[in-house]
């Protein structure tokens, strides 16, 4: 009823009100948790942090959570660096997560295209191939092709599911770079090697859109099928 209730009030803009009701909740925990959420979705980001901080503190069966949601509020509210002391904080005390922490830091570096420490942070993860299509992508942002080629070769050659994705990602990796002739060739390569996936027929279109290419070795899928 008490949550009914302050949904209506929110509805109403009546926020104040609403957070009154929060404040009635049996458990405690989860009405801050509430009136926390409510200052986010206001992008209040200041009162939002400390309710989080408290409840960190305050609830301990799931400290974590909430100083997750800590951290995700600063990113929110634009504050990388503080977002990124929160995540380390999390790895040293929820050590049986601290993996799932780890990549939070990376992702917030990428978020915030700080794609040097991006590119580090994610290079201590343990998450393959993600992570090395992640670093990919920085070292793109940067303008940096040649590593960005050589980390999506290292996921065609180790991550079979993930190979023809990946060297679809390399023909446009080279388009970039302004090596055309290398670009069609990956893109060949794709329809040829990969003829029956989506990226083949991502790659066919593509050479017949961008490079006016009909003969593509594959990749047309009702083609491939007859």
């Amino acid at each position: 009823i008490l949550g009914r209730l302050a949904a209506f009030y929110k509805s109403q803009t009546r926020r104040e009100d609403a957070r009154k009701v929060y404040a009635q909740y049996k458990d405690p925990i989860e009405g801050q948790s509430q009136i926390a959420y409510s200052f986010r979705e206001e992008q209040k980001w200041d009162p939002a942090i400390a309710i989080y901080r408290t409840l960190s503190s305050q609830d301990q069966k799931l400290p974590h959570r909430w100083k997750g949601e800590m951290a995700l509020t600063y990113r929110y509210a634009s504050k990388c660096d503080e977002a990124v002391a929160a995540y380390r904080e999390l790895m040293q005390e929820d050590t049986e997560h601290a993996s799932q922490w780890e990549w939070q830091i990376a992702c917030t570096y990428r978020d915030f295209q700080r794609w040097q420490d991006a590119i580090k942070a994610f290079r201590q993860t343990e998450t393959f191939p993600e992570a090395y299509n992640q670093m990919a992508s920085c070292h793109r942002q940067l303008k940096e092709y040649k590593e960005a080629i050589s980390l999506y070769y290292q996921v065609i050659g180790s991550d079979p599911p993930s190979a023809p994705w990946a060297l679809l990602q390399v023909g446009y990796t080279q388009e970039q770079a302004g090596d055309k002739e290398k670009a069609i060739r990956a893109f060949q390569q794709v329809c040829s090697k990969f003829s029956k996936t989506g990226q083949a027929s991502e790659a066919h279109a593509y050479l017949q859109d961008k490079f006016k290419i009909n003969a593509t070795l594959g990749g047309d899928t009702a083609e491939a099928e007859k």
